[in-house]
């Protein structure tokens, strides 16, 4: 069996959960040693319990990668023991639930930056010379987000991301003549329950779903592999499911289809459906004039009244129809 990353060495920040554990694991599943940075004590141990199970080399650090004495405390220690990366990821990143800026705060907009940039671009500094003084066309990647293009409403967030959509391109150029490859991924929202199943997804387009995080473990493997990504650099995957395709003209058009469906399978007329789906937004919106349906006037009492009815008269309409549908196709069989 051929391994896309046998025998290479790969370090990856914040690979305690989610999509730092994905890639560390499926990179131990091509053969790579692993070494990683958690900030959590626990979640470093049990990661490291984890690639046990796979026949590699792996070491587990506790380092906060915002911090320049915990990333110089690192570099030394791959030195001292003859370590020499062949891949990095940058996976680590923070958001911190601040909107707008009225609520502007100068230390989170440092604690993000210093997180999600600047200790990132530190240890690209060590590791990228580490690669050059070795000879070893080494891969850097860098996980960033769909907001790096689109708005989160988190802006110190957004901001960090977009910083390295350019910080890609820009380092990619400049570690080109050493043949080191600068890539990125940017996933949308990627999460799954304690069962491992997505969770669902209303505004994303494909499968209406979360995403696992090994996808964005695989794709890793893809850009690290000289196999698939020798002549990559300077590129970003966007793994998203469509999320980043999402507005209010993709929300009535998937709407749209998911009740053409919806009539074809059922074998309702579509006019029929959308007289009954049209009636009950409009009920919907006349409940919502007010906190309580108590707070309406006894006009608009009156009109709820009238479009309930009108509901349930649609509703029965609509199991006659399927009935005698039903019925016609029994008797062609």
């Amino acid at each position: 069996m051929n391994l896309f990353l046998a025998g290479k060495n790969v370090l990856i920040t914040g690979a305690g959960r989610n999509i730092g554990r994905s890639i560390a694991l499926e990179m131990a599943e091509q053969g790579a040693n692993i070494f990683f940075t958690e900030i959590d004590k626990e979640r470093c141990a049990q990661l490291k319990a984890e690639l046990n199970d796979y026949n590699v080399i792996s070491k587990g650090f506790v380092s906060d990668i915002s911090k320049i004495e915990n990333i110089d405390f690192l570099y030394n220690c791959l030195l001292q023991n003859g370590i020499n990366i062949d891949i990095l990821v940058n996976n680590v990143g923070i958001q911190i639930d601040t909107k707008t800026i009225i609520k502007f705060n100068w230390e989170e907009w440092h604690k993000i930056f210093d997180t999600n940039v600047f200790g990132p671009m530190y240890l690209i500094k060590l590791i990228s010379q580490m690669m050059i003084d070795n000879n070893n066309h080494g891969s850097i990647i860098f996980i960033t987000s769909i907001h790096q293009w689109t708005i989160r409403s988190y802006s110190s967030y957004s901001a960090s991301k977009a910083a390295l959509g350019m910080i890609i391109k820009e380092l990619a150029v400049d570690l080109s003549p050493y043949n080191i490859r600068v890539n990125g991924i940017a996933p949308g929202f990627v999460e799954e329950d304690e069962n491992g199943k997505t969770i669902y997804s209303k505004h994303t387009p494909l499968f209406k779903s979360s995403i696992n995080p090994c996808y964005i473990g695989r794709a890793a493997v893809y850009l690290a592999s000289d196999s698939f990504s020798k002549f990559t650099s300077g590129t970003v995957i966007k793994i998203d499911a469509g999320l980043s395709l999402y507005n209010h003209i993709v929300d009535r058009s998937v709407s749209k289809e998911s009740g053409q469906i919806f009539c074809r399978r059922e074998g309702i007329a579509p006019s029929l459906y959308y007289k009954w789906i049209n009636t009950f937004l409009q009920a919907g919106r006349r409940r919502l004039k007010g906190d309580t349906i108590r707070e309406a006037n006894s006009n608009e009492l009156t009109e709820l009244r009238r479009e309930n009815d009108e509901l349930k008269q649609l509703v029965a309409e609509l199991s006659l129809k399927n009935s005698v549908l039903k019925e016609s196709s029994n008797g062609l069989e």
